[in-house]
């Protein structure tokens, strides 16, 4: 979506509010079926897990059991997405709707940030647990640890600690704008 730029800022702010707050529904829809489609299908576990986790199909067991706790493993990684895809919504409705620098928008963005660090801290531990419970019922000399951090989780965190500085900024820039509105 191109918007000229001899469009005001603001409504360019907005036009893009409205198309984000669209496509964070449809990462909502993606979130909740997502995780279920995925662990209930040993072919999608096989085609959309294994290789991020490094491991090919002849590496794991996939019984009910190892699915089933795959998939119990995933829900605290998706519940933290939907409450991030959330916030989200209801930040992009607040620039929709032209509140840019309130103190609720400034502590969504916040929250959006410290939601993102917690869920790049969560990733690797999970990482981890995941592929113990998917090779759990291999032969013992088969089963697999995997510990490490990826360049994915790393980036993941560089979003989220720059967020929270911007959050961080604008509320200072709010605080010194009302301090200097009272000098009037």
């Amino acid at each position: 979506m191109s918007v000229p730029s001899s469009v005001p800022l603001l409504e360019r702010i907005q036009r893009l509010s409205r198309l984000m707050r669209r496509l964070i529904l449809v990462g909502i829809v993606i979130d909740l079926g997502g995780v279920v489609a995925l662990w209930a299908s040993d072919y999608m576990v096989r085609a959309s897990l294994l290789p991020g986790l490094g491991l090919t199909p002849e590496q794991v067991t996939l019984t009910f059991d190892a699915r089933l706790l795959g998939f119990v493993l995933s829900l605290p990684a998706a519940g933290i997405m939907l409450a991030l895809l959330l916030e989200s919504f209801r930040l992009f409705g607040d620039y929709a709707d032209g509140r840019i620098f309130t103190p609720v928008a400034i502590g969504r963005l916040g929250r959006l940030a410290r939601g993102i660090l917690l869920l790049a801290a969560l990733q690797p531990p999970l990482h981890t647990l995941h592929v113990l419970v998917l090779t759990m019922h291999n032969p013992p000399g088969h089963r697999l640890l995997s510990l490490g951090v990826s360049s994915g989780e790393l980036a993941l965190a560089f979003v989220g600690g720059l967020l929270l500085a911007i959050s961080w900024v604008m509320q200072e820039a709010s605080r010194i704008a009302t301090e200097n509105s009272e000098f009037v």
